[in-house]
């Protein structure tokens, strides 16, 4: 099995595995949306908002003093 392994290694048989693995992907939050914001909704109260963006991101404001509260 380790000769089995040591040949796929050698014909090329880990770059595949490599491609295959997730890659990690930076984001800055610029703390708003960088695009069009495409769908608001409001509670009852008034005291939340979340909005939905283009940027695939869903954010929930204060709505005391539309601070961002969380992503």
């Amino acid at each position: 099995m380790a000769v089995t392994f040591a040949l796929a290694l050698a014909v090329g048989w880990q770059p595949a595995l490599a491609q295959a693995l997730p890659q990690p992907v930076l984001r800055l939050e610029p703390g708003t949306h960088w695009a069009a914001v495409r769908r608001i909704a409001v509670n009852a109260d008034h005291t939340l908002f979340a909005t939905a963006s283009d940027d695939k991101t869903v954010r929930i404001w204060s709505g005391a003093d539309r601070s961002l509260l969380q992503t």
